[in-house]
């Protein structure tokens, strides 16, 4: 099901089983792969892409170009944002742009 108020923008693709919350805006040529929930008031910006079973929290903003990998989950209000080698402002994210609000290699983020 995809809520109401809900922006789907030229050559996105939404998968089997994906559930889009209201008020989402999907991104130009974005991807939502299988069983994604995307909760409320959410950006997917665009080429971004969702692996399967990705849970995004309400009022999050997932980045340009982003890859979030099959199984992850972000929490409310995540704001992803690339993070330059050294850079030590953003550790809540690794260098390829993928979510490590819920991480399951957490030896992958830098502090």
């Amino acid at each position: 099901p995809i809520g109401a108020g809900t922006v789907i923008l030229a050559g996105v693709i939404v998968n089997s089983d994906a559930v889009i919350g209201e008020n989402v805006i999907l991104n130009t040529a974005c991807s939502v792969d299988h069983d994604c929930r995307i909760e409320s008031a959410v950006h997917i910006s665009p080429g971004a892409r969702l692996g399967g079973s990705v849970i995004i929290g309400a009022r999050t903003h997932i980045g340009i170009g982003a890859t979030i990998l099959p199984n992850l989950t972000t929490r409310r209000r995540c704001k992803n944002r690339w993070r330059r080698s050294g850079d030590q402002r953003y550790t809540q994210w690794s260098n390829r742009g993928w979510c490590a609000c819920k991480n399951p290699f957490p030896s992958k983020i830098k502090t």
